[in-house]
């Protein structure tokens, strides 16, 4: 299993991605990807965390998944990573229903 490095090199990677989007004035266009990039960000700081707890989730759902991993032992900051767990999916699977 990862180890928090590589959940944080991933963070980085994020984020300087998401910050190269925001630059380039053009973000309205990109508001799907700026909520993906956002959210994958989130996932590796979570994931980061709960490295050191050993804990490894390896899907979102289910009582063993990241979702729950974060509500248990991330609880000041579970609301905010699931209304962004919840915007990526929209703005990944749902786009078709904003049109």
């Amino acid at each position: 299993m990862p180890d928090k490095h590589v959940h944080q090199d991933k963070q980085r990677i994020a984020q300087r991605s998401l910050s190269q989007l925001q630059a380039a004035k053009i973000s309205s266009q990109h508001a799907d990807w700026i909520v993906t990039l956002a959210f994958y960000k989130a996932l590796h700081a979570v994931d980061s965390h709960l490295a050191t707890l050993n804990i490894h989730p390896t899907k979102h759902g289910g009582d063993d998944g990241r979702n729950e991993s974060v509500r248990q032992h991330l609880r000041n900051v579970f609301s905010q990573y699931s209304a962004l767990y919840a915007a990526s999916q929209k703005a990944r699977y749902r786009l078709h229903l904003s049109k």
